[in-house]
């Protein structure tokens, strides 16, 4: 389940007043605001400018990157090939995970693992020869070392337009 979370701005401009339409056409638009983590989808979804035009108050809906979950993530497709994943903490080696995807992880990449989002910070092949690349365990399984992703909590502030 993806959690969604609901921010409201009040901004005021940094010279004269807002128009009584004054961002309406970003509604549905995602949106870069100062202060808002920018790896997150935030999206534009009212505007309420006020009836002096010294302020607008908008209101964006936030979403996390896109992960997916690799405990719940089975492949069974027998024509393509599937990468088998360990799935560790990074900093404290425990093994958090297994699972079998449909293409290796990657560096950067942000996966949730028992509901809680990580990033991969380090993805090897332990069992394959430098050389010729290839594996020389009974399963070629992929080491992805992961740390947990700081979720922001429900924030209201107010920031002055063009800060």
């Amino acid at each position: 389940m993806i959690v969604t979370t609901e921010t409201t701005i009040t901004i005021t401009p940094p010279h004269g007043l807002f128009l009584p339409t004054s961002f309406s056409e970003h509604i549905g638009r995602q949106v870069r605001v100062q202060g808002l983590d920018h790896r997150y989808e935030h999206t534009l979804t009212g505007v309420q400018v006020a009836d002096d035009g010294a302020r607008a108050t908008l209101t964006i809906q936030t979403r996390p990157p896109h992960r997916i979950e690799v405990q719940h993530y089975l492949a069974v497709l027998n024509d393509a090939p599937h990468a088998n994943i360990r799935v560790v903490h990074a900093d404290t080696g425990e093994q958090l995970a297994e699972a079998r995807l449909h293409a290796p992880l990657a560096v950067g990449a942000e996966v949730l693992v028992a509901g809680d989002p990580h990033t991969v910070v380090e993805a090897g092949w332990p069992s394959r020869d430098p050389d010729t690349g290839a594996s020389t365990a009974d399963v070629d399984q992929q080491l992805v070392l992961v740390r947990p992703v700081l979720e922001l909590p429900d924030v209201q502030f107010d920031l002055p337009a063009g800060s």
